[in-house]
C-alpha cells in the first residue's frame, strides 16, 4: 500500500515536470566573499556569545555539584550565624574602641587604623606560630611513642 501512494506520487510530479519544465536562471547572480577581517570578526562573535550563553548554565551545574559532593562528604554547608544585630553591636563596639583609642593618642584615623592592623597582624603571626609549635611537639611525641 505505501508503496502504491509513492508511486502515484512519483507519477504526478513526473507529469508536472513534463508540463512545467525548469526555466534557466536569468537573473543575475554573485557570489559572496568576505575579507580576513570580516572572518575574524564574526568568528570572534559567534566565539563570545557562546561563552556567554554557556558559562552561566555551566556554572549552575558545577555549583550544583559541589553542593552535592559537600553533602555527599558529611562537610557542613556553610550558613549565615551570625544575626545582623549581632554584627551591628560588633562594629559598633569595634568604632567605639577606635574612636577612644583615637581620642588617647590624639593620632590621626589612619595612624590608628595602622596601628591596630599592625597589632591584628601581630597577633595573629603569635597565634600561627604557637599553633605550628603545638602541632610540633604533637608530633614529635608521637614520633617517640612510634619509637618506644
Amino acid at each position: 500500500m505505501y508503496y502504491l501512494v509513492i508511486y502515484f506520487h512519483f507519477v504526478i510530479i513526473r507529469n508536472k515536470l513534463y508540463k512545467y519544465p525548469p526555466l534557466p536562471l536569468t537573473e543575475k547572480y554573485f557570489e559572496c566573499k568576505e575579507t580576513i577581517g570580516t572572518i575574524l570578526i564574526n568568528n570572534f562573535g559567534i566565539a563570545s556569545s557562546n561563552a556567554t550563553v554557556f558559562t552561566a548554565p555551566a556554572i549552575v551545574v558545577v555549583f550544583y555539584f559541589i553542593y552535592y559532593m559537600m553533602q555527599r562528604m558529611g562537610k557542613p554547608i556553610p550558613e549565615e550565624r551570625y544575626s545582623d544585630e549581632d554584627k551591628d553591636k560588633v562594629l559598633k563596639e569595634i568604632a567605639y574602641h577606635i574612636l577612644k583609642l583615637n581620642d588617647v593618642t590624639s593620632s590621626t584615623k589612619l595612624e590608628t587604623l595602622s596601628k591596630i592592623c599592625k597589632e591584628l597582624k601581630e597577633e595573629a603571626n603569635s597565634r600561627v606560630a604557637s599553633n605550628e609549635a603545638t602541632t610540633n611537639t604533637l608530633h614529635s611525641k608521637d614520633i617517640e611513642l612510634k619509637g618506644v
